[in-house]
């Protein structure tokens, strides 16, 4: 009985680990999309692509008036703008790319954490 609960805890602690470390590769994911990309003409502000490392979101900014007589000039730093305004596309592999570099970064960090600490109690 004693076993059983221990292996349904060690079950119950590994989902809880997985379903935490899913919840900040998202949150680190939409953080990405806050960096700022330069945009040098008008073109590139029809397709604004999104994302850090590998580009997953295009985002149509067309509507805003950069470039226009009376408005900024290019090149202007810009992130991602509001989803509801403008269009934007995610696109899935890249952020499958994303997912799993981010994922595969965690993972050899906390293995590499979790042998000092088992080589500091030895």
């Amino acid at each position: 009985m004693r076993r059983l609960l221990k292996r349904t805890w060690r079950v119950i602690l590994r989902i809880l680990a997985f379903a935490g470390t899913f919840l900040v590769i998202t949150l680190l994911l939409l953080l990405s999309l806050e960096i700022h990309v330069s945009v040098e003409d008008r073109a590139e502000l029809g397709r604004m692509r999104l994302g850090y490392p590998l580009h997953f979101v295009v985002q149509d900014n067309s509507s805003l008036s950069i470039g226009e007589p009376d408005s900024a000039p290019f090149p202007q730093p810009l992130s991602a703008g509001n989803f509801l305004d403008n269009p934007m596309r995610v696109l899935p592999f890249p952020l499958l790319g994303n997912y799993l570099m981010v994922y595969g970064a965690l993972f050899f960090l906390t293995r590499s954490l979790h042998r000092r600490h088992r080589r500091g109690q030895d």
